[in-house]
């Protein structure tokens, strides 16, 4: 059988010269050929789903939702760019790193979005179930998306810039850490959360204001919760999956494996973000919020009380 040398005997002795003429696959950074088909496809997905939240967040004007999806659609969108320049070149770094950094980092602003409809969610289901404020939720799991996001952003950074793999493993690191915590984040985020609906269940109790009572009875309600439930899940198991395959490092298995990337970083994101559109929060509280009215005290059941009572229905019957 013959050998590398032997089936590319014009090899060239710096990496960043090869070309798939003259360099076997396993000089590359990525190790494979990046499939076509396996980044035009999610980057078309991507592409009508920015189109999509664009005419949502504009007809229900939910600015914040929308600004935080689209910066994650548009980081998305440079990511599968990147990785169809790979496939005609994946021995140049640059690309690597393009789609590394961007796809790596473009799920924590799904991420924030999500945490922006919590709030609103415990003011129409009863803020005196929920251990925390309405208030705070948003600014609590935003900082902790900015941490994230900023040490994601830190260790892309360094891999970007560094001359040898010892470098970017560095930098390979911090993103790992800044993955680490956004998991962290999710899972306290979700347990709240379902411990939020749980409690709200179990108490047979909603606002009497008749709107926030007729809303949270209805179906759409119902699965719009379920879908954003749904949406937080995929994300984090997305992110478990992108901690496993920067903790093994550039050489490790599913660093190397693109089928398993496609699964984790591209159908489970995609799914997310058709959620987050499909049961759009403008459509569920029509426009965030704007009709949906509950006067909600300073104190929550946790050490308190609320200006409204409860009735005696249950907000997740359908």
């Amino acid at each position: 059988m013959a050998s590398e040398s032997d089936r590319f005997p014009n090899q060239p002795i710096d990496p960043s010269l090869c070309t798939l003429d003259t360099c076997p696959l396993s000089q590359s950074i990525f190790r494979y050929q990046p499939n076509l088909a396996m980044a035009i496809a999610p980057l078309v997905l991507f592409g009508l789903l920015t189109v999509g939240h664009i005419i949502s967040g504009w007809r229900y004007k939910t600015w914040t939702y929308l600004i935080s999806i689209l910066i994650g659609l548009v980081l998305e969108l440079a990511g599968y760019v990147g990785r169809i320049l790979a496939h005609g070149n994946p021995f140049l770094d640059d690309y690597y790193l393009l789609q590394i950094v961007v796809l790596t980092c473009a799920p924590v602003l799904f991420c924030a979005a999500i945490y922006i409809c919590l709030g609103r969610i415990v003011v129409t289901c009863g803020p005196e179930m929920s251990r925390l404020r309405p208030a705070w939720y948003t600014p609590i799991f935003l900082t902790c998306d900015v941490i994230s996001l900023a040490l994601q952003g830190t260790g892309g950074a360094i891999t970007s810039t560094a001359n040898d793999d010892v470098g970017r493993q560095r930098g390979i690191n911090i993103m790992l850490g800044g993955l680490s915590f956004q998991v962290a984040t999710i899972a306290i985020f979700g347990f709240l959360f379902l411990e939020f609906l749980w409690r709200t269940h179990a108490s047979h109790k909603i606002s009497n204001d008749l709107q926030n009572a007729s809303l949270v009875q209805s179906k759409k309600w119902t699965a719009y919760l379920w879908s954003l439930g749904s949406a937080t899940l995929l994300i984090l198991i997305r992110s478990i999956y992108r901690v496993a395959e920067m903790a093994g490092g550039y050489d490790g298995k599913l660093m190397k494996d693109e089928n398993t990337f496609l699964v984790f970083e591209g159908i489970l994101i995609v799914v997310a973000v058709l959620l987050l559109l499909v049961f759009h929060p403008g459509a569920v509280m029509d426009g965030f919020g704007g009709s949906v009215k509950s006067k909600v005290s300073d104190k929550t059941a946790y050490g308190s009380s609320v200006e409204e009572g409860g009735s005696e229905m249950n907000p997740m019957h359908v």
